[in-house]
């Protein structure tokens, strides 16, 4: 469903989900605020859930979030079927944030790159 506004131009609407955030993001710290809210809007009980080599830390910078997206990569779910489901979750939140912030300093001269 597309927003319209009476004048006849069309409007951007909002995005709803976290792969359209992700998307959206122009600049490295928009991709680590979507992170850092996509990590606050779990329940603490599933974070909990998660094997401890599974469990996020704190994101700072894109070296955090990539760091991160590997690390669940390369996790085993097969170890704890009970949780694959949440590291699936999250390791595919984290491999697309991965790409996008890749994407994004990819285009900035290497002197700003890691702003």
């Amino acid at each position: 469903m597309s927003t319209h506004d009476f004048s006849g131009h069309e409007q951007r609407s909002l995005p709803v989900g976290w792969q359209d955030q992700l998307e959206d993001a122009d600049n490295v710290h928009d991709v680590i605020a979507i992170v850092r809210d996509f990590l606050a809007s779990w329940d603490r009980h599933d974070l909990a859930d998660l094997p401890e080599p599974c469990r996020p830390g704190k994101m700072f910078d894109a070296n955090d979030v990539q760091s991160y997206a590997l690390q669940l990569l390369r996790f085993d779910c097969a170890s704890d079927s009970g949780a694959a489901q949440l590291i699936t979750r999250m390791a595919s939140f984290f491999s697309n944030a991965s790409a996008r912030l890749s994407a994004i300093l990819a285009r900035q001269p290497r002197s700003s790159a890691l702003r």
